[in-house]
Protein backbone atom coordinates (compact mmCIF):
# COMPACT_ATOMS: atom_id res chain seq x y z
CA UNK A 1 0.00 0.00 0.00
CA UNK A 2 1.52 3.36 -1.28
CA UNK A 3 0.81 6.34 1.20
CA UNK A 4 -0.06 8.66 -1.97
CA UNK A 5 -2.72 6.85 -2.86
CA UNK A 6 -4.66 7.25 0.58
CA UNK A 7 -5.61 10.41 2.81
CA UNK A 8 -8.43 9.98 4.60
CA UNK A 9 -10.46 12.44 6.26
CA UNK A 10 -10.20 11.63 10.16
CA UNK A 11 -12.97 10.84 12.09
CA UNK A 12 -11.89 11.96 15.48
CA UNK A 13 -10.05 14.96 16.43
CA UNK A 14 -7.81 14.22 19.95
CA UNK A 15 -6.89 17.19 21.85
CA UNK A 16 -5.35 15.65 25.15
CA UNK A 17 -2.10 13.46 25.57
CA UNK A 18 -1.48 10.48 27.04
CA UNK A 19 0.59 10.71 30.69
CA UNK A 20 3.81 8.55 28.52
CA UNK A 21 3.57 10.94 25.89
CA UNK A 22 4.09 14.20 27.78
CA UNK A 23 6.99 12.39 29.42
CA UNK A 24 8.44 11.12 25.87
CA UNK A 25 8.27 15.03 24.95
CA UNK A 26 9.82 16.17 28.14
CA UNK A 27 12.61 13.48 27.49
CA UNK A 28 12.92 14.36 24.06
CA UNK A 29 13.44 18.01 25.21
CA UNK A 30 16.07 17.26 27.31
CA UNK A 31 18.38 15.24 25.14
CA UNK A 32 17.97 17.92 22.35
CA UNK A 33 18.15 20.83 24.32
CA UNK A 34 17.32 24.01 22.79
CA UNK A 35 16.73 22.83 19.39
CA UNK A 36 13.06 23.62 19.34
CA UNK A 37 9.76 22.03 19.80
CA UNK A 38 9.20 21.14 15.62
CA UNK A 39 12.61 19.09 16.57
CA UNK A 40 11.30 17.39 19.37
CA UNK A 41 7.72 16.32 17.38
CA UNK A 42 9.77 15.22 14.47
CA UNK A 43 12.13 13.56 16.96
CA UNK A 44 9.46 11.95 18.58
CA UNK A 45 7.83 11.23 15.47
CA UNK A 46 10.73 8.65 14.36
CA UNK A 47 9.67 6.56 17.63
CA UNK A 48 6.77 5.94 16.63
CA UNK A 49 4.92 8.75 18.76
CA UNK A 50 2.70 11.02 16.85
CA UNK A 51 1.89 14.78 18.67
CA UNK A 52 1.38 18.09 17.00
CA UNK A 53 3.94 20.87 17.04
CA UNK A 54 1.29 22.88 19.25
CA UNK A 55 1.37 20.08 21.57
CA UNK A 56 5.10 19.80 22.08
CA UNK A 57 5.14 23.75 22.55
CA UNK A 58 2.56 23.67 24.98
CA UNK A 59 4.13 21.28 27.34
CA UNK A 60 8.16 22.38 26.94
CA UNK A 61 7.21 25.52 27.84
CA UNK A 62 5.33 24.20 31.02
CA UNK A 63 8.37 22.37 31.99
CA UNK A 64 10.51 25.28 31.41
CA UNK A 65 12.34 23.99 28.31
CA UNK A 66 11.45 26.48 26.02
CA UNK A 67 13.67 30.11 26.94
CA UNK A 68 11.70 33.36 25.90
CA UNK A 69 13.63 35.23 22.99
CA UNK A 70 13.09 38.59 21.54
CA UNK A 71 11.41 38.96 18.68
CA UNK A 72 10.79 42.14 16.26
CA UNK A 73 7.51 43.33 17.29
CA UNK A 74 4.25 42.44 14.76
CA UNK A 75 0.40 42.08 14.95
CA UNK A 76 -0.52 38.99 16.39
CA UNK A 77 -2.81 36.77 14.11
CA UNK A 78 -4.97 36.67 16.87
CA UNK A 79 -6.18 40.52 16.17
CA UNK A 80 -7.22 38.78 12.71
CA UNK A 81 -9.81 36.46 14.31
CA UNK A 82 -12.06 39.48 15.36
CA UNK A 83 -14.29 38.29 12.21
CA UNK A 84 -14.33 34.73 11.69
CA UNK A 85 -14.59 33.08 8.23
CA UNK A 86 -18.80 33.12 7.04
CA UNK A 87 -17.80 30.92 4.01
CA UNK A 88 -15.33 28.53 2.46
CA UNK A 89 -12.29 30.14 0.99
CA UNK A 90 -12.36 32.74 2.94
CA UNK A 91 -9.18 31.22 5.25
CA UNK A 92 -6.95 28.65 4.35
CA UNK A 93 -4.89 27.01 6.81
CA UNK A 94 -1.35 25.63 5.53
CA UNK A 95 1.48 23.78 7.54
CA UNK A 96 4.11 21.15 6.23
CA UNK A 97 4.19 17.84 8.62
CA UNK A 98 7.38 14.75 8.61
CA UNK A 99 6.13 11.49 7.95
CA UNK A 100 8.76 8.63 8.75
CA UNK A 101 8.53 5.70 5.91
CA UNK A 102 10.66 3.08 6.90
CA UNK A 103 13.51 2.57 4.16
CA UNK A 104 12.86 5.95 2.82
CA UNK A 105 13.26 8.21 5.70
CA UNK A 106 11.45 11.45 5.75
CA UNK A 107 8.71 12.92 3.48
CA UNK A 108 7.00 16.16 3.59
CA UNK A 109 3.53 15.99 3.82
CA UNK A 110 1.90 19.63 2.30
CA UNK A 111 -2.21 20.34 3.06
CA UNK A 112 -4.14 23.44 2.39
CA UNK A 113 -7.38 23.34 4.52
CA UNK A 114 -10.25 25.44 4.57
CA UNK A 115 -10.90 27.61 7.86
CA UNK A 116 -14.91 27.78 7.80
CA UNK A 117 -15.97 23.96 6.26
CA UNK A 118 -12.83 22.41 7.15
CA UNK A 119 -12.83 20.52 3.52
CA UNK A 120 -9.17 19.51 2.97
CA UNK A 121 -8.31 21.42 -0.55
CA UNK A 122 -5.01 20.22 -1.36
CA UNK A 123 -2.64 17.48 0.85
CA UNK A 124 0.64 16.82 -1.33
CA UNK A 125 3.65 14.25 -0.31
CA UNK A 126 6.94 15.70 -1.38
CA UNK A 127 10.41 14.46 -1.04
CA UNK A 128 11.66 18.14 0.41
CA UNK A 129 10.14 21.23 1.98
CA UNK A 130 12.32 23.96 -0.05
CA UNK A 131 10.14 27.30 -1.08
CA UNK A 132 9.54 25.69 -4.93
CA UNK A 133 7.82 22.98 -3.42
CA UNK A 134 5.49 25.30 -1.10
CA UNK A 135 4.99 27.27 -4.24
CA UNK A 136 4.32 24.19 -6.21
CA UNK A 137 1.85 23.32 -3.59
CA UNK A 138 -0.12 26.36 -3.15
CA UNK A 139 -0.90 26.61 -7.17
CA UNK A 140 -2.16 22.99 -7.01
CA UNK A 141 -4.69 23.98 -4.16
CA UNK A 142 -5.32 27.09 -6.46
CA UNK A 143 -5.69 25.14 -9.18
CA UNK A 144 -8.27 23.21 -7.60
CA UNK A 145 -10.24 25.49 -5.90
CA UNK A 146 -10.94 27.14 -9.04
CA UNK A 147 -11.65 30.53 -6.73
CA UNK A 148 -12.74 33.70 -9.40
CA UNK A 149 -10.16 36.08 -10.10
CA UNK A 150 -9.61 39.04 -7.97
CA UNK A 151 -10.72 36.68 -5.06
CA UNK A 152 -9.19 37.48 -1.34
CA UNK A 153 -8.28 35.00 -0.06
CA UNK A 154 -6.67 34.80 3.86
CA UNK A 155 -3.46 32.32 3.97
CA UNK A 156 -2.51 31.08 7.48
CA UNK A 157 0.69 30.12 7.73
CA UNK A 158 3.43 29.24 11.03
CA UNK A 159 6.99 31.21 10.75
CA UNK A 160 8.59 28.90 8.79
CA UNK A 161 11.64 29.71 6.35
CA UNK A 162 9.34 29.03 3.34
CA UNK A 163 6.81 31.42 4.24
CA UNK A 164 8.86 34.38 5.49
CA UNK A 165 10.73 34.34 2.00
CA UNK A 166 10.22 36.89 -0.53
CA UNK A 167 9.62 34.60 -3.27
CA UNK A 168 6.77 33.06 -1.50
CA UNK A 169 5.56 36.54 -0.36
CA UNK A 170 5.85 37.58 -3.91
CA UNK A 171 3.76 34.29 -5.37
CA UNK A 172 0.66 35.71 -2.67
CA UNK A 173 0.93 38.84 -4.02
CA UNK A 174 0.45 37.84 -7.87
CA UNK A 175 -2.17 36.18 -6.81
CA UNK A 176 -4.09 38.83 -4.04
CA UNK A 177 -3.77 36.22 -1.34
CA UNK A 178 -3.04 38.00 1.87
CA UNK A 179 -1.11 36.77 4.50
CA UNK A 180 -1.54 35.77 7.82
CA UNK A 181 1.60 34.63 10.00
CA UNK A 182 1.01 32.95 13.47
CA UNK A 183 1.69 35.08 16.18
CA UNK A 184 5.15 34.32 17.49
CA UNK A 185 5.18 32.21 20.49
CA UNK A 186 1.78 30.74 20.20
CA UNK A 187 1.82 28.34 17.39
CA UNK A 188 -1.72 27.80 18.37
CA UNK A 189 -3.37 29.92 15.89
CA UNK A 190 -2.50 27.27 13.37
CA UNK A 191 -4.34 24.60 15.59
CA UNK A 192 -6.42 23.31 12.69
CA UNK A 193 -4.67 22.42 10.37
CA UNK A 194 -1.98 21.16 13.70
CA UNK A 195 -5.20 18.58 14.65
CA UNK A 196 -5.59 17.53 11.11
CA UNK A 197 -2.05 16.46 10.64
CA UNK A 198 -2.27 14.60 14.22
CA UNK A 199 -5.04 12.93 13.37
CA UNK A 200 -3.95 11.86 10.01
CA UNK A 201 -1.28 10.10 11.77
CA UNK A 202 -2.68 8.48 14.32
CA UNK A 203 -5.26 7.50 12.08
CA UNK A 204 -4.36 6.42 9.08
CA UNK A 205 -0.34 6.52 8.71
CA UNK A 206 0.80 5.21 12.15
CA UNK A 207 -1.61 1.80 11.44
CA UNK A 208 -1.80 1.34 7.98
CA UNK A 209 1.83 0.96 8.35
CA UNK A 210 3.26 1.81 4.79
CA UNK A 211 6.33 0.45 2.85
CA UNK A 212 6.59 3.48 0.29
CA UNK A 213 5.70 7.06 -0.19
Amino acid sequence: MELMDKLPIPHRHPDQLLPEEVEKIIEMGEKLDLHGYRTVAYGLEKDGIYVSGSSAYRYLKKSGLIIPQETPKREPAGKEWKHKPTQPNEVWHTDITYIWIEGYGFYYLFTYLDGYSRYVVHSELRRSMTVDDTILTLKQALKKAQLPDQHELKLVTDNGSQYRSRRFKRYLKKFHIHHIRTAYKHPETNGKIERWHRTLKDDEVRLAGYISP
